[in-house]
């Protein structure tokens, strides 16, 4: 859905207050926008409904992974991860400090099996890549960025059966009465009709534990990776 179905479907949703219809008076469109970004910032991150994969390349004999001007990971935080891998083997999660350590001890190249992040977009591998290696991470981006009153024609990438009742919902309802107070003092039952919808779609969208990461061990530099989780 595009941003201007979107703010079409808020419109809708608040006729009974001021509104008579888009372009008639009353809500702005940065005003519209404003309130879809709300609530469809809270749906996705709340139930990971952007979920995705994307790879990126490791150099041989490069540990260093820099997704920093990868627009395919813009916005990427490592607590969005939902798991890393290479081909069919699974990599750990770990801190840096343990990666610095092993890198500072080890020398040897081989296929990565940890990775672990120094920034929010940028860390190593370890062991140091033998040979150039395809690294697939699966994520959870966030809501789609825009520039409130944008012209442009925005394509959203919260798929459309999820989209519509959180813009009917949530946007709705954020646009009207703002922030509600608390969850016994709702501004409005559509506020809370929103978040049973997130709810909802969390069991849509099998909303997961973030990969364990495996913390510093003291030395001898010997790793003791996590027990891995049964799989289906």
């Amino acid at each position: 859905m595009y941003i201007q179905e979107a703010r079409k479907i808020v419109v809708k949703s608040v006729l009974w207050t001021n509104m008579a219809e888009e372009g008639g008076g009353g809500y702005a469109p940065e005003q519209l926008d404003r309130a879809i970004q709300f609530a469809c910032n809270f749906l996705a991150n709340e139930s990971r409904c952007t979920l995705t994969t994307n790879t990126v390349t490791l150099s041989g004999s490069a540990a260093a992974v820099d997704l920093s001007s990868d627009t395919n990971f813009n916005g990427f935080m490592p607590g969005m991860a939902t798991g890393y891998r290479i081909g069919y083997s699974d990599m750990d999660a770990t801190d840096f400090e343990h990666i610095r350590r092993k890198l500072a001890f080890d020398t040897v190249e081989a296929q990565p099996t940890l990775i672990g992040w120094e920034t929010l977009n940028t860390g190593f591998v370890y062991p140091v890549p033998d040979t150039s290696y395809t690294l697939t991470i699966g994520w959870h981006p966030p809501f789609t960025e825009f520039e409130a009153g944008t012209t442009a024609s925005i394509l959203l990438n919260i798929p459309d059966r999820l989209l519509m009742p959180a813009l009917w919902y949530g946007a709705g309802t954020a646009l009207v009465y703002g922030e509600p107070v608390t969850e016994s003092n709702w501004a409005s039952t559509g506020w809370q009709r929103f978040l049973e919808y997130v709810e909802k779609v969390k069991t849509y969208t099998g909303v997961y534990t973030p990969p364990e990461v495996v913390m510093n061990q003291s030395l001898p530099l010997t790793l003791v990776g996590p027990e891995k989780r049964a799989r289906s």
